[in-house]
């Protein structure tokens, strides 16, 4: 996974469980550690950084690259392939291997989780208080606050990935 952040940040995650951040001139400024396995995904909010790993877990950081303490694990039941925040930056969403959704705050607090999908989620995106989960299961679901809204079938396969139209 590769995004950037506001300031022009390059953010790249990799399997041994890092994330590598590069300024504009190319140069490597920091090396985020903490996952036990590779990282599928990251996220830039307004207040932090998410990354979502093969180890289960997703780790919180500020946008300094600093690892924020929560008062408990972020844990799935299996591998976390995704992670997306919301457009106030205040909570974000991840899912994963077993079809399940997780809302967290930005301080590490389990908001909500619900069952998405019966197989796994390979791609979250939220535009306001929409959120859309992309599946293995050939499906594009649309949620508000954890009631399904409307499913998309792509007729063709899983959907590895999904992002809404900034207009």
């Amino acid at each position: 996974s590769v995004v950037f952040t506001e300031d022009d940040r390059l953010l790249a995650t990799s399997q041994n469980g890092k994330i590598y951040v590069w300024n504009q001139a190319g140069e490597l400024i920091k090396t985020l550690s903490g996952h036990t396995q590779g990282i599928e995904n990251v996220a830039v909010g307004k207040r932090a950084i998410a990354s979502a790993s093969w180890d289960n877990t997703i780790r919180l950081w500020t946008l300094n690259g600093d690892e924020i303490k929560t008062p408990q694990a972020l844990r799935h039941k299996g591998a976390v392939y995704t992670v997306s925040f919301r457009s106030d930056g205040q909570s974000f969403a991840s899912a994963g291997e077993h079809g399940d959704i997780k809302l967290w705050t930005v301080e590490g607090e389990l908001i909500k989780q619900w069952k998405a999908h019966d197989t796994q989620i390979n791609s979250l995106s939220f535009s306001g208080d929409l959120l859309a989960s992309a599946s293995g299961d050939g499906t594009v679901k649309l949620w508000k606050d954890g009631t399904l809204i409307r499913t998309l079938n792509s007729r063709n396969g899983q959907v590895y990935s999904v992002s809404f139209s900034p207009d």
